[in-house]
């Protein structure tokens, strides 16, 4: 419950990002990669305890890295990328949109796709008519052959 909580800010920027009618792919894209950067966090996890010689199974284990792998993980780490990031947060408004998509010209690409697709349509419609009276026409041709 936590990480959605924790995830609610991202997804707020994310959907003043997103194109007009594109949220949802832009929405399944940043879980995808959350779950992925879970994924890699715990197979670095697993990978940093074995390069650091720490022995965490058994009687005879041996945690005298672990004040070491804590500085650096979880302090040091947090300060190098977290400070920088904060510079990437937009400083806006949540109500004022990030991007003015009209002038990104957006639609004009989108009502470009919709002519293309209504014309493409339209021809596919008329040929289909004209088949079925060509069909009809031959068919009763032939009707009369056989009567």
């Amino acid at each position: 419950f936590v990480n959605i909580v924790v995830a609610l800010p991202m997804m707020v920027i994310f959907g003043k990002l997103a194109p007009p009618n594109m949220e949802s792919a832009v929405f399944s894209y940043a879980v995808g990669i959350a779950t992925f950067c879970f994924m890699m966090s715990q197979l670095w996890g697993s990978a940093i305890i074995k390069w650091s010689s720490m022995k965490t199974v058994g009687t005879d284990c041996n945690f005298d890295e672990l004040p070491a792998i804590i500085g650096v993980c979880q302090i040091l780490l947090p300060i190098i990328v977290g400070i920088p990031a904060t510079l990437l947060i937009p400083n806006r408004l949540q109500t004022e949109p990030l991007i003015d998509w009209t002038k990104e010209r957006w639609y004009e690409e989108q009502e470009k796709d919709e002519n293309i697709t209504e014309s493409l349509t339209r021809v596919l419609e008329e040929e289909s008519a004209e088949q079925e009276e060509g069909q009809c026409t031959e068919e009763v041709a032939n009707e009369h052959l056989f009567t």
